[in-house]
């Protein structure tokens, strides 16, 4: 069973997340705009937040380390962040890794 947070959405196995983006509608409220996670990003998304190296994320999920940059790339473009301590607050806020 997924526990989704307030704002999501499961849909085909996958996780639909509201995210902020930078601009505003006429009345002067953030525009949001639901993005979908692949579950490969969802795993990158959860190793980002453990303590391993980009490198030792790219050995965990079997591909190159050049793919894991791809992904890490292709995260803070999606999700308009800019540093892997960012991609980890997200991941909290949004449910896809729990503190303990």
């Amino acid at each position: 069973m997924t526990t989704l947070k307030p704002g999501a959405v499961l849909v085909n196995d996958r996780i639909l997340l509201r995210n902020r983006i930078g601009r505003l509608d006429d009345e002067g409220h953030c525009v949001r705009q639901v993005l979908a996670l692949n579950d490969r990003e969802l795993e990158f998304m959860r190793l980002v937040c453990t303590e391993c190296t980009y490198k030792e994320i790219a050995d965990q999920m079997y591909l190159s380390p050049r793919t894991i940059d791809g992904y890490r790339d292709a995260l803070f473009e999606k999700l308009n962040i800019r540093t892997r301590v960012g991609l980890a607050m997200y991941a909290v806020r949004n449910g896809i890794v729990k503190l303990i």
